[in-house]
């Protein structure tokens, strides 16, 4: 039953594709976040496709320009220009990571550039989708936290399509380890696919919210916040808490800062009287803590040295497009590196000085895409980056970009002064969810 309901979400996706782009869309964006399963590379393909087919059946002017993502495409063909001279990876193994990945990561933001270049109203559409979903997943993540190690939805989910994976996964999500309510994953596979989405929510929710506080604002963030110190994820804590330095530092705002530091030195001393959460979240800024499990620093240390044996067996390239990935799949964790939790680990022993170069060239090209496209909030701009960076450098790099990418887009249309129209005509549009 679970796997028809499925089949037949996907299936109104590729028809609204060919009847209402506009809405096939808006149904696409829920299932990337809201479904774990059922991902494949060709679902992807074919509702590009769908979305092409459409556009060239009715006659409209259809380009290709990849427009803001530009610097994201250029990311992936620098890496893919490197593959034939890696050799620790067999080529196809490369071929099918890179495929993967620039599919799931490129398709749906492009699919919401093109439809708002010719709809423009549809962006307040795919806003109001983005926020319904980060409602429900903030909503659930608390919800969750009333039973802990658990997550019904998604034992439902692996125990209807057959995966017997459900025992591992709450062994690993229980109470414990100086974690309150265990690891809280909500919607997604593995709870730190949740904790990056929460600290992006968080700053996309801001930064749309720029110029209007109400009562609606501080009850999403306070949600989101719960959410971060709850779900057992301590790296969003941290990310989150150089995104608010970067905030200060940029923005030069003197009461704001007073007022950050206030709120910073008031949960100190909440947090303080609650054990678990000061054993918690102490244990982000010490070095190891026998109450909390985890990453410690001197584990990190350990291993950066490993990453660079590994990186000395190809400085130059590397070993080869998501070699990480293969390795993991192929051996197990790593002896030293584990599951390769860091953006650091991936980057130097996947692509070496050349992979690098090309995390440097693509940051340099988000911040020049910004610049161009949009006049101001530049800082907001550069938080978002700046969590997913620092997250990513603290966890490792999960299928991330993704995610930052679908926030980036929307983040970036709606800064730019072309979806400002009507808001009357844009409420009509997005009342036909």
């Amino acid at each position: 039953m679970v796997t028809l309901l499925i089949y037949g979400w996907v299936l109104a996706i590729l028809l609204l594709m060919f009847t209402n782009e506009r809405l096939g869309i808006a149904l696409f964006i829920p299932y990337v976040i809201l479904m774990p399963f059922f991902n494949p590379t060709i679902l992807y393909v074919l509702v590009l496709v769908a979305y092409v087919l459409a556009k060239r059946r009715t006659g409209e002017d259809f380009s290709w320009d990849v427009g803001p993502t530009r610097p994201f495409f250029l990311f992936f063909v620098a890496f893919l220009c490197l593959i034939p001279f890696q050799s620790f990876t067999p080529i196809g193994a490369q071929i099918g990571y890179w495929c993967n990945e620039i599919c799931t990561t490129m398709i749906l933001p492009l699919l919401i550039w093109w439809e708002v270049q010719s709809d423009k109203t549809s962006y307040y559409l795919f806003r109001k989708v983005l926020i319904a979903c980060i409602l429900i997943v903030s909503i659930y993540g608390l919800l969750l936290t009333l039973s802990p190690g658990s997550n019904p939805y998604l034992f439902f989910l692996m125990d209807s399509i057959g995966i017997d994976a459900a025992q591992d996964l709450q062994t690993y999500t229980e109470a414990g380890d100086g974690r309150m309510f265990g690891r809280i994953s909500s919607f997604f596979l593995h709870p730190m696919t949740f904790g990056l989405f929460l600290g992006m929510s968080l700053v996309y929710w801001i930064s749309i919210s720029h110029s209007q506080r109400d009562k609606y604002f501080y009850l999403t963030i306070v949600l989101l916040s719960l959410n971060a110190v709850f779900c057992g994820v301590r790296s969003v804590i941290a990310a989150l808490f150089i995104v608010g330095v970067i905030y200060v530092v940029f923005e030069r705002k003197i009461p704001v800062s007073k007022r950050t530091l206030v709120l910073f030195l008031v949960a100190l001393v909440i947090l303080s009287q609650i054990p678990y959460l000061q054993t918690y979240i102490g244990s982000i800024f010490g070095g190891s803590n026998d109450e909390v499990s985890g990453s410690s620093l001197d584990m990190r240390l350990m291993q950066y040295l490993g990453c660079l044996d590994e990186f000395m067996d190809s400085p130059w390239i590397g070993k080869g497009y998501a070699w990480h990935k293969y390795y993991v799949s192929t051996y197990g964790d790593h002896p030293i590196l584990l599951a390769f939790e860091s953006l650091v680990y991936v980057v130097l022993c996947d692509g070496g000085l050349m992979g690098v170069l090309i995390w440097c060239m693509f940051m340099i090209g988000y911040m020049i895409a910004v610049k161009r496209g949009v006049k101001h909030d530049f800082t907001l701009f550069l938080m978002l980056i700046a969590f997913y960076i620092s997250y990513s450098c603290i966890t490792g790099e999960f299928g991330y970009m993704k995610y930052f990418l679908l926030f980036f887009i929307l983040l970036y249309i709606d800064r730019q002064s072309i979806c400002h129209v009507d808001e009357n005509v844009a409420e009509s549009v997005a009342e036909e969810v």
